[in-house]
């Protein structure tokens, strides 16, 4: 690698590091680049390689006028460590970026207004200098600058440019999350050797060399993924049937269903691990024998369907109990059906037996048995008949942000009757004497006295809360808004919303499904003979009219979770499910591998045209329509280009 003039490195992390490496490994002279990291101890390696190296941007000489600066700390320092670098540009520094979530207009607003400047996303794949990296420049980047960003990045693989901003989304949602995809398949396919008898030595190796293998020949081939899966699963052959066995009911499944638990789990923050039995855990008594624990401390996982809205309802409740299912139907505002095992394994994707109480395919509403909470630590299924977790109740109210209640069937009020009524019949049974009138008479008054009066319409605490939250909103920033204040403007005590909202994030995901359950309840009268485009075009537009009352606080929303990238992760998986519901409702699949890349692909279609969405002041949101259809018709180009079946074309 030959470069004209100084590199300054901002940050010198993995990623900033492993860039550095490649430059030096490609023949780069150490003594062309200088890195800016507080912590010496970090570019000690690159240092002994001629690499020179200062503590802050406040050290280097006022003369330095570097070709390249490329910015490797974390998206929320960038407020502290840009500003002191805009001296050292001169007209001929380019600015590149790998901080993701950061937008070339947010990184001109901290350098210069007239800065040239790169955005670039690489992945984790980068560190061996196998990732993918897509760049954005913004127009006062010439060829010349081009040309050198892509050269330093091709130290971390492959490049590719793009020339509108708002594809860095869908890139990420692809390309930054696909190695966690491929991650977990090997670590099911590990499992899967295992479970039929290998060593775990030799089945991670395995399946980590077969992954490898498979991605390179890949790369490498001219032919399709297709036509390459379809040369392997001939029919008749040996590897088709393994894949059936793989696949049958005992195989893959449900190792792979664990590891969806597992993995839930972990992205929650819990340090929950999932155990597997060889003996079934179906049952509460089952799983209590298997454990070694009270029956009681198995939350067993029962769904129901609501009887109105035709959502799943989870009830999560003590092995111990029996639902009374009209409790249930009180604390969620609408009567129950019994759910079959069709509408659990499409609401849930786990089998009845192994429904765990986290990680369904359709967020659901969830109340959690009161009797639950009582206890120190809870046993759940992990998504098969034979594995669990244990977790404490305060961990099964933050995972599911559940309702809680007394939904046990003959709970304290009933005993009270019953036992009223107990003491009426023991009177009346006596001599009929006057004594013994008047004691069946007292009875008779305890038993009215002991009803409970008709109580007031209980409040709707869940609602109530969003929609204080949402005023709130409207007014300023998100991140200044306090639980406690949100609990005052409802009118609500911290403790009442606490069970229902235990975080900020809650709420949001409450009104993410608040938005997804106006969208569905409307029909798709009309388009049911038009293509997927043309469907998925009329559930989105909905989604924007249901958004509209909200713009404000949206506006408000946004704005804070974008410059926040942590919070802004929090809220991917709800925002996923909720893009899956959209496909849904155009008739589009979400099932498989092509389906997760399509609704990874929604997601940031989605939140590219709400950008655009948040600045339409026309009255017939021509310019969100135009920019939605505009995105809907690139992903249709690209799936005919490689023959896919996604939205070229009705998916069956």
């Amino acid at each position: 690698m030959s470069l004209e003039g100084p590199v300054l490195l901002l940050g010198c992390g993995k990623m900033g590091g492993a860039l550095l490496a490649g430059w030096l490994d490609r023949g780069l002279p150490g003594a062309q680049v200088t890195v800016i990291e507080p912590q010496a101890a970090a570019v000690a390696d690159f240092t002994a390689r001629g690499v020179g190296h200062v503590g802050s941007a406040e050290q280097l000489p006022g003369d330095l006028r570097p070709k390249v600066v490329l910015l490797a700390v974390k998206p929320q320092m960038m407020g502290e460590a840009l500003p002191p670098l805009a001296r050292l540009a001169g007209p001929e520094t380019v600015f590149l970026s790998i901080a993701a979530g950061k937008t070339v207009d947010s990184l001109t607003a901290l350098l210069m207004p007239e800065a040239a400047v790169v955005r670039a996303m690489p992945n984790t794949p980068a560190a061996v200098g196998r990732g993918m990296s897509v760049l954005y420049a913004n127009a006062r980047v010439d060829a010349r600058q081009r040309a050198l960003c892509a050269e330093l990045m091709t130290a971390a693989g492959e490049t590719a440019w793009i020339e509108d901003e708002a594809l860095m989304d869908p890139v990420t949602a692809l390309s930054g999350g696909g190695p966690a995809y491929v991650f977990l398949l090997i670590e099911v396919l590990a499992k899967a050797g295992i479970a039929a008898g290998l060593p775990a030595e030799l089945a991670e190796r395995l399946a980590r060399v077969t992954v490898a293998g498979s991605g390179e020949l890949v790369h490498r081939s001219d032919l399709s993924p297709a036509t390459l899966r379809e040369n392997v699963t001939s029919p008749g052959g040996t590897t088709l049937e393994a894949l059936k066995v793989l696949m049958a009911e005992d195989g893959l499944q449900p190792l792979a269903a664990a590891t969806r638990v597992q993995a839930v789990l972990s992205e929650a923050g819990l340090e929950a691990k999932v155990r597997e039995f060889p003996q079934s855990t179906r049952t509460a008594e089952e799983a209590a024998a298997a454990i070694g624990c009270d029956v009681a401390q198995i939350a067993k996982s029962l769904i129901f369907k609501g009887a109105t809205s035709g959502r799943s309802v989870l009830v999560v409740a003590s092995g111990a109990n029996r639902v009374a299912e009209r409790k249930v139907a009180a604390l969620i505002g609408e009567p129950l059906e019994k759910a079959d095992a069709a509408f659990v394994r499409e609401m849930t994707g786990y089998a009845i037996g192994g429904v765990p109480p986290v990680g369904h395919e359709v967020a659901p509403i969830t109340v959690i048995d009161e009797e639950l909470l009582r206890l120190t630590e809870i046993w759940a299924a992990a998504g098969t008949p034979n594995a669990v977790f244990a977790l404490t109740p305060d961990a099964l109210m933050k995972v599911t942000l559940g309702l809680k209640g007394d939904i046990k069937k003959g709970g304290t009020a009933c005993r009270a009757m019953a036992e009223a009524k107990k003491t009426a019949k023991t009177g009346a049974g006596k001599s009929g004497s006057k004594t013994s009138g008047a004691k069946t008479a007292a009875a008779k008054r305890t038993v009215k006295k002991r009803a409970p009066a008709k109580a007031a319409p209980p409040r709707d605490i869940a609602r109530e809360t969003l929609d204080a939250a949402l005023r709130l909103a409207a007014t300023r920033s998100w991140a200044d808004i306090a639980l406690a204040e949100i609990a005052e403007e409802a009118g609500l005590k911290l403790s009442e919303i606490y069970a229902i909202y235990p975080t900020k994030g809650a709420i949001l995901a409450a009104f993410s499904r608040r938005i997804d359950g106006l969208v569905l309840a409307e029909d798709m009268e009309g388009l049911e003979d038009s293509p997927a485009r043309d469907r998925l075009f009329d559930v989105m537009m909905r989604r924007f009219d249901e958004l509209e009352p909200y713009r404000d606080a949206v506006g408000n929303i946004l704005a804070d979770l974008w410059s926040d990238p942590v919070s802004a992760l929090g809220g991917l998986p709800q925002l996923s499910r909720s893009m899956g519901w959209m496909l849904e409702a155009a008739s589009v699949p979400t099932e498989g591998w092509r389906g997760l890349l399509r609704v990874q692909g929604l997601v940031g279609i989605y939140l590219a045209t709400l950008r655009v969405w948040l600045r339409d002041d026309s009255a017939d949101k021509s310019k969100t329509m135009a920019q939605l259809d505009a995105y809907l018709r690139r992903i249709e180009t690209l799936s005919e280009r490689f023959g896919r079946r996604d939205l070229s074309q009705d998916a069956a």
